[in-house]
């Protein structure tokens, strides 16, 4: 007799998640009622214009949250509550369970020390402590998907950039520096180098490779191809998609729809505006066939699609009305600007 497995249980879940976050006497709506599960083995997507909200929400999905935050619905990771959870519950997290390649790769170093010193301390950091050696299985989960991240540092600013070492194969936790920094396409001479000393595109690759120090269960890339040309944003996609194989769960953040699109590396494909996800689906069925206005009008602004403008500006998410939508957007831009779909842009 057959029996079915039961689906593997996502290890973040996100619902109705909602954040207002201080500003003076105001407040920044950065997420309203906000659902959303990142599933074993998937590569999901979050995409939408710069300050919708996605770095926002990204940070709250590893416990990086402004002090004074007004926070409402649910974070679950591993199964276990964290919204609202005090730092020493997350600190552990970050190292084994949650990776987080930050926004801009100048936000992830020390300046003071050489990359590879930064990349060793985050491989002893992050390497499990088990009987059979640094990358040995711990409770109920293999190698393969017991892993840890990096927490993000300081770094210093843009400098000369490196030549390209061919792409590390995933599945095994990375042994040392240089294996961390092939994995991301760079050289191992890198790690010699201090952080003010790397171009934007490399500090972008060195902050994905410090994510990956312990191979985490969780990635979060927060723009990861930011400052990359196509050549290499293809092949940071193409790794975090190897990352999504071999069993964790990947969650993108970008604007960059057309890279997306291109490489076809999303299972998922969540459409975040004004802080709310307007729509989600199978990327493939939401990049050819979009319900809600604002994704067409995304997805119409791609150069392969021919570059229409979006009408209008994005709003501020301060003190944000509570019912504005993409509509209202529309309708201030005037009468042509949404068609038929305007009306329905909600």
């Amino acid at each position: 007799m057959r029996t079915t497995q039961p689906a593997p249980a996502a290890p973040i879940q996100v619902a109705r998640l909602t954040l207002r976050l201080p500003a003076g006497a105001s407040w920044v709506h950065a997420a309203t009622d906000v659902s959303l599960d990142l599933m074993p083995g998937t590569v999901t997507v979050l995409a939408g214009e710069s300050g919708s909200g996605k770095t926002t929400l990204a940070s709250a999905l590893c416990g990086f949250l402004p002090p004074g935050t007004r926070a409402s619905g649910s974070i679950r990771v591993a199964g276990t509550e964290m919204l609202g959870a005090a730092d020493h519950r997350w600190r552990p997290l970050r190292g084994r369970f949650l990776g987080f390649a930050a926004q801009s790769g100048a936000t992830t170093f020390t300046p003071v020390r050489t990359l590879g010193s930064q990349l060793d301390e985050a491989l002893r950091a992050t390497r499990p402590r088990g009987p059979h050696g640094p990358h040995s299985a711990r409770g109920p989960h293999s190698a393969r998907s017991s892993r840890g991240s990096h927490p993000p540092r300081r770094i210093g600013g843009p400098g000369r950039d490196g030549g390209a070492a061919s792409l590390l194969p995933t599945g095994e936790a990375a042994a040392s520096t240089a294996d961390l920094l092939a994995r991301v396409g760079l050289p191992a001479a890198v790690a010699g180098l201090y952080p003010h000393e790397l171009s934007g595109g490399m500090a972008q690759r060195a902050a994905v490779a410090a994510a990956l120090a312990g191979n985490p269960r969780v990635l979060v890339a927060d723009e990861p191809t930011a400052g990359l040309d196509p050549d290499l944003s293809r092949r940071i996609l193409a790794l975090l998609r190897e990352v999504a194989d071999a069993g964790a769960a990947v969650l993108i953040i970008t604007h960059d729809l057309q890279a997306i699109e291109t490489t076809g590396v999303a299972d998922h494909l969540a459409i975040m505006y004004a802080g709310r996800i307007v729509e989600t689906g199978r990327a493939g069925a939401v990049l050819t066939h979009p319900v809600h206005p604002y994704t067409a009008a995304l997805l119409a602004a791609l150069p392969s699609r021919g570059l229409q403008p979006i009408p209008g500006l994005p709003p501020e998410l301060t003190d944000l009305p509570a019912d504005y939508s993409f509509a209202d957007r529309l309708a201030a831009a005037g009468p042509t600007a949404g068609g038929e779909d305007g009306a329905r842009g909600r």
